[in-house]
């Protein structure tokens, strides 16, 4: 399904991403940076899901701040993500690109990243109806 209208397209896209962190920080070595632009990516599109399900649009970014804003405007119990989606921020740049001054993430930074990414899509998905089932 790839409905950009649809909710569930933009949940399926999120495990996707979850998956796909979880199976990078398994790899030997693990794939720490691919991980975090994953995890990021996650929380990310439970957000956009969860602004489809109110037939918001949105402005192309990849600042969670921004879309957490956005969907506090339609519940604002959503604030309460807001420390888990700084942490998702941070890997904005440093999961994505060589740059002077972003520092690479650890693995520890990853698998924090995992488990907010987690959080992030349990809270967003039980604020969803029909969607998907909660991630693991």
């Amino acid at each position: 399904m790839n409905d950009p209208n649809s909710p569930a397209a933009w949940v399926e896209f999120a495990e996707e991403d979850l998956r796909t962190a979880r199976i990078a920080l398994e790899a030997s070595p693990p794939l720490v940076r691919s991980a975090c632009f994953r995890v990021q990516q996650c929380a990310e599109k439970y957000l956009k899901g969860y602004l489809v399900s109110k037939a918001s649009t949105f402005p192309k970014t990849h600042d969670l701040g921004l879309w957490l804003h956005r969907c506090a405007a339609h519940d604002n119990s959503m604030q309460e993500s807001a420390a888990l989606c700084d942490l998702l921020n941070e890997f904005i740049e440093s999961g994505r690109y060589p740059a002077k001054d972003v520092a690479k993430p650890s693995l520890d930074d990853a698998r924090h990243g995992l488990n907010a990414a987690i959080q992030v899509a349990q809270f967003v998905s039980a604020r969803l109806t029909g969607a998907a089932t909660p991630p693991r």
